[in-house]
């Protein structure tokens, strides 16, 4: 399969991002987590209220991962990915087995950890793929296009 242009990749990390963000956002105001962002009481200090953003910050990246790991090992995608035409592919093109997309996902997390240098790293692949991509043996694919007879 051909690979995604860093472009859809880039749209379907933020669809991805953007539910993630949702998700722990919800998870926070239901638990009272980001009082001290969204609803800081007069008596909140600045170190409650970094420690928050911290948190929440740790929190998304997190469950960035474990959103992932859980679409990309249940129904193979995620939304991100259904809405742009792209999908996880191994190295041959074939479909992504369900312990190595549990790894990449896990992966991500050294992708995004050192300044994100790791999805930087991207733009500056020709393929486009990602540390975890590379870490792993996948890259995303331009589902949309057909097949042609030539392999990655």
């Amino acid at each position: 399969m051909p690979h995604a242009s860093l472009r859809r990749r880039s749209v379907s990390g933020g669809i991805d991002l953007f539910v993630t963000i949702l998700i722990v956002v919800a998870l926070g105001l239901i638990t009272g987590s980001t009082d001290p962002i969204f609803d800081p009481s007069p008596g909140t200090t600045a170190a409650e209220t970094n420690e928050a953003y911290f948190d929440f910050f740790w929190m998304a990246v997190f469950f960035f991962a474990v959103y992932g790991a859980v679409a990309e090992t249940t129904v193979r995608l995620t939304i991100g990915k259904a809405m742009t035409g792209t999908r996880t592919v191994s190295r041959t093109g074939d479909q992504v087995a369900r312990d190595r997309a549990l790894m990449r996902n896990v992966a991500k997390l050294a992708s995004i950890y050192p300044f994100a240098l790791g999805l930087v790293w991207a733009v500056v692949d020709k393929r486009n793929r990602a540390w975890h991509d590379l870490m792993t043996g996948t890259y995303v694919a331009d589902a949309r296009q057909p097949t042609s007879s030539k392999r990655p």
